[in-house]
């Protein structure tokens, strides 16, 4: 998984293809999302040699580092209840159920329907190795990370896989994590409660990226396609990732919504 650094700052964006009209490529996004720190820390490796030669820019900027990561922890932790990572996340899946549950009920027939799901950081959460890792990216520790298959759920996301089963719409996952790792991720999705009533895994299909398939939008448009027109032929209704990468190119979802991440960002 490769992220790179950015600083976003997104107003919400509303978008809802609704049926029979056509799916606006714009995701629904969240109201609130801080800056990344990645980009700070950007900045100062790759102008290090002039920092250095200016001894109190680098330690300004080193201080304004410092309080980006206070302001990540506390949206993170929740101390002030304006700007809670949890609460934006529950705000944007309640709008996933609501939308679902709207959806099934004007389902036609024997019609298929299914909702993508990401991972990182839409089902499953990566913090305790983002604080440890004080929000650089170590392409080791993420590996590291992956074989312990201890990544808690994100409760929202869990509440909406919860409803689509329920609602008998088959559940996609399509993380930017390698082949290589899609055994220990689906050991961590089960452990983590992805799974029905007998505590096996209940969703229909994970797709993890193979090493030489573009860039990520690129890859994840692709397994989209072959949900929609290829191996599985059922319509997505659903698509939510924390990502913009998660959701652009074609075919799209009825409805995308994107979860906040302000921790980094992937092309």
């Amino acid at each position: 998984m490769r992220k790179c650094a950015v600083l976003l700052t997104y107003a919400a964006i509303v978008c809802l293809g609704a049926f029979g009209q056509t799916p606006s490529s714009q995701p629904v996004l969240p109201a609130h999302e801080l800056p990344n720190l990645n980009d700070l820390q950007t900045i100062v490796k790759l102008d290090k040699a002039w920092f250095q030669s200016a001894s109190q820019r680098l330690a300004d900027d080193q201080s304004r580092l410092a309080d980006y990561e206070k302001q990540l922890i506390a949206y993170h932790d929740c101390i002030d209840p304006r700007l809670c990572y949890t609460t934006d996340i529950d705000k944007q899946t309640d709008q996933a159920i609501a939308y679902l549950e709207q959806r099934v009920a004007q389902r036609k027939g024997d019609e298929k329907l299914a909702i993508v799901l990401d991972i990182d950081e839409t089902s499953l959460s990566n913090w305790a190795l983002d604080l440890s890792d004080q929000f650089n990216y170590v392409p080791t520790h993420w590996e590291d990370w992956y074989q312990k298959a201890s990544a808690p759920a994100f409760q929202g996301t869990m509440k909406l896989f919860k409803t689509a089963l329920r609602e008998h719409v088959d559940v996609f996952f399509i993380t930017g994590r390698a082949s290589i790792d899609a055994a220990v991720t689906e050991t961590d999705l089960i452990q983590a409660g992805y799974t029905g009533e007998d505590k096996h895994k209940a969703w229909k299909y994970l797709y993890t990226r193979p090493d030489s398939i573009g860039t990520t939008a690129e890859y994840k448009a692709r397994m989209r396609a072959d949900i929609e027109t290829g191996t599985w032929k059922e319509h997505i209704i659903l698509n939510v990732g924390d990502q913009l990468s998660d959701m652009q190119g074609s075919p799209q979802a009825e409805l995308s919504i994107k979860l906040p991440n302000p921790f980094y960002f992937i092309p």
